[in-house]
This record gives C-alpha cells, sequence and structure tokens, in this order.
C-alpha cells in the first residue's frame, strides 16, 4: 500500500505528519466473536443491492447529493441525525448513484472531517475512507472522527463506512503505541511465524476496532526476491514459507477481532527491487511463471476461509508477461480475471492500491477504466476532490453507457456483504 511521501521518512508512508497516540485505557470492553460465513459469490440480481436490516430507506437519486467539484455548505439545521428515516427490510434496492459511492474511498483531509465530506458520506456518495497519520492525535480524538463519519453514513440512510488505515507493524503505523509490537519481518523470522503473527493481528484488531477502524491495509504478502526490495521490514522473509506463515496468522488474527484484513500487493511486488510504485513508474519483468509462484501466501490465506484477508489490494505497478497492454495491474481486466483465478481468490473484494500514483495518473479516465477492470473499491487516498471526481467519471460512463449499471450494483453488493460478514457498524 502507498507510503508517506516525506523523501525523509523510512518507508513510513506518505506525506505526512508524525503524530502520536496515546495508549487506550487499562480496562476495555470485551469482544464477543461470532464465527461468520461471507456470501460474496451471489449478493443479489443486478439493480438490487442486499443491504443491512439495520439500515434505513436512501432518498432518490436526486436528493442530497452535493456537487462534486463545488464547496458544500453546513449540513442542515436538524443536524447529522435529523429526520432518520424509518427501518426497512433487510433487502432493498440502492439507487445507482449510491451503489457508485460504494466502490469509492477517499481521502480524509485533517483530524475532523470536512463538511464537504460528511455531505458527501450522507448523499452515498462515499463508501470508505482511508486514515493516515494527519488524521490521528490521541485516542479519543480518533474515536471522535471515526464515529462523525459513520453517523454521516447512518443519517444519509446508508451502509455503514469501511474505515481504514495502514497498521503494518515496524516502519508502518499509523497508530505508533499501539499493536503490532512487531514488524512482520520479526515475525516472520520467528520459531513460529503463524501463532505470533496471528497473535499480533488480533491485537491489532481489537485495538483498531475499539476506535471505530474496521480495515487494516494487512498483511503484506510480497515475498521480495532480493536484499535490495524496498519493502524492507515490511516483508515477512524471502522465503515462500516465512511469508505464508506470516501473513495468514495475522490475517487470521484480524479475522477474528472481526477487523477486515486486505492482503497486498497483487500480483506481487517482490521483484521491484529498489523501486516503489508510489514514487515512479515500476515495470515488473519477471516471468508469468515466476509472478504465479509467488501465489503461495494468497493461496494459504484463501485455504482459511473468506473472512481471511476477505480484501485483495491490486499492484500499481505493470505487469507486461501478465499483459501485454502495459497497463497498471490495477486497471488491468486481464490479471482481475485470469491471475486472481489463478491465485484462488475469485469472491474476495478487489481493492486498488492508490490510484493517486505516476502509473495511473497517466490515464485520464482511470477510475472508469478500474472499474471496467473489475475492481470494487478504487482507493484515492491523497485528496478529497479525487474520489469526488471519479463519482462523477463513473456515473457519467454509466449514463453513456461505457461502464454497465450492473456491474457497478455486483461490486456494491460484493463490498456490503462483506460488511454485513463483519458486522460493520455505523456507530
Amino acid at each position: 500500500m502507498a507510503v508517506d511521501r516525506s523523501p525523509a521518512s523510512p518507508r513510513s508512508h506518505r506525506r505526512r505528519a508524525a503524530y502520536r497516540i496515546a495508549p487506550l485505557a487499562a480496562c476495555r470492553c470485551v469482544l464477543v466473536f461470532v464465527a461468520l460465513a461471507v456470501g460474496v459469490a451471489g449478493c443479489g440480481s443486478a439493480g438490487t443491492v442486499h443491504m443491512l436490516a439495520a439500515m434505513r430507506p436512501v432518498p432518490s437519486a436526486s436528493q442530497s447529493v452535493p456537487s462534486s467539484g463545488g464547496t458544500a455548505g453546513a449540513p442542515s439545521a436538524g443536524g447529522e441525525e435529523a429526520a432518520r428515516p424509518t427501518a426497512p427490510s433487510p433487502a432493498v434496492k440502492l439507487p445507482l448513484n449510491r451503489a457508485i459511492g460504494q466502490m469509492l474511498m477517499s481521502h480524509v483531509s485533517g483530524l475532523t472531517a470536512s463538511p464537504h465530506l460528511l455531505a458527501r458520506i450522507r448523499a452515498g456518495q462515499v463508501g470508505s475512507v482511508i486514515l493516515y497519520r494527519e488524521n490521528i492525535s490521541s485516542d479519543r480524538q480518533l474515536a471522535a472522527l471515526t464515529s462523525s463519519l459513520q453517523r454521516a453514513a447512518r443519517s444519509g440512510g446508508n451502509p455503514p463506512l469501511f474505515i481504514g488505515t495502514d497498521q503494518e507493524g515496524g516502519s508502518v503505523r499509523r497508530l505508533y503505541q499501539a499493536p503490532p509490537t512487531m514488524s512482520a519481518r520479526e515475525m516472520g523470522a520467528t520459531s513460529h511465524p503463524r501463532a505470533v503473527a496471528e497473535r499480533q493481528g488480533f491485537a491489532t484488531g481489537v485495538h483498531l476496532r475499539g476506535l471505530g477502524i474496521n480495515l487494516d491495509f494487512a498483511p503484506v504478502a510480497d515475498i521480495p526476491t532480493s536484499a535490495e526490495n524496498f519493502l524492507q521490514d515490511r516483508a515477512f522473509g524471502r522465503s515462500q514459507r516465512a511469508v505464508e506463515e506470516g501473513a495468514t496468522g495475522f490475517a487470521v488474527g484480524l479475522s477474528r477481532a472481526r477487523v477486515a484484513g486486505s492482503a497486498k500487493h497483487f500480483p506481487g511486488l517482490g521483484a521491484a527491487g529498489p523501486l516503489d510504485s508510489d514514487f515512479t513508474v515500476v515495470n515488473i519483468t519477471a516471468s508469468k511463471a515466476s509472478l504465479r509462484g509467488s501465489y503461495g501466501p494468497y493461496r494459504d490465506m484463501a485455504r482459511g476461509g473468506p473472512t481471511v484477508a476477505p480484501l485483495i489490494m491490486v499492484s500499481d505497478a505493470i505487469y507486461p508477461n501478465l499483459d501485454s497492454s502495459n497497463v497498471p495491474a490495477v486497471l488491468s481486466r486481464r490479471i482481475l480475471r485470469s491471475e486472481i483465478a489463478s491465485a484462488q481468490l475469485t469472491g474476495r473484494v478487489m481493492i486498488t492500491d492508490d490510484l493517486e500514483v505516476p502509473s495511473v495518473e497517466r490515464y485520464s479516465d482511470a477510475a472508469v477504466r478500474a472499474v471496467l477492470a473489475g475492481e470494487n473499491i478504487l482507493m484515492f487516498a491523497q485528496r478529497e476532490v479525487s474520489s469526488a471526481r471519479a463519482y462523477d467519471a463513473i456515473r457519467a460512463a454509466v449514463a453513456s453507457g461505457i461502464i454497465p449499471a450492473a456491474l457497478v450494483d455486483a461490486a456494491a453488493a460484493r463490498v456490503i456483504a462483506l460488511k454485513q460478514s463483519l458486522q460493520v457498524a455505523s456507530r
């Protein structure tokens, strides 16, 4: 996943100021765990999305939709909780404009959500957000931020949000004083990496969920082919066994805490060497056989069941031996069809890595391409306006027939089914 853009930052992720998190209070509510099975393969017919039973009917597509290009006003006089509709039946038709919103993950600017972002969430134009260090100053502040975001979704009658962050351990931790207490490399180097990683993943999930974060962009499933690989301590090791054991263990731990794990960066950045696709266009010229040989960690997680790493983050590098058109993997229908099937990941939610990177920004229609390729969630991690522009582009492409409406409906259904399985709540 994308990293802080500060050149001086040792893999600390994107250009974010470092904020430290105060430790959680010692007394914590005990989580009750329920074994859940995700039914993402058959999420309903085109045009219909099965929403959570506790959700309310949504307004028509013409209501409460702020202009993406302008500045939204303050919430209505009644506040975010005003005029909340009554609960509907478990299955309702989600209007197309709100189905598009379920496919979009937005950047959040600052320690509090802007009125414009809250208005877009209420209107159903945003279904997920990503948080960085710039969004965090303390446990209390973070809990208040996530709560305000979920209230906006609830007050608009929308499904709850996925609220995600990168809490891998080691050099990539948005919450400095929170688990995991070990880096992936340290976990993979232990004598029992699967058990150690599972404990670390569970502790991480409990902490995140207590603060309103329900999605962790972890574990890293890449197998570095050289010591110069840019991932460094983010990888569980350089052997397939170490990565399989560590990645699967961490993903199982997150699943036990009912936090969605997102394994990354498919089809792999192990052969990227020192080049990081967040900063430059990366061509990975490894052979198809070599790349497919590195899918072992994904297959191992798949054998753990549908709740173990239920999201797969797709790389923004270019793989000419997987797709000769030389488009980034996040925009490649060929990779999202044949390679996902080869890795036994069919049915999981496909999420892009950040689309605001050099390899993708060369395509003015990147959002439309990503939808057509088969992505379910499109991540815009740097600017709020980028997700707003993507919303407009996708809506226009559906209206003109470039994107089949059924494709959007199916993607939204898959995302909502996963939220249901995790009992994501709009707190």
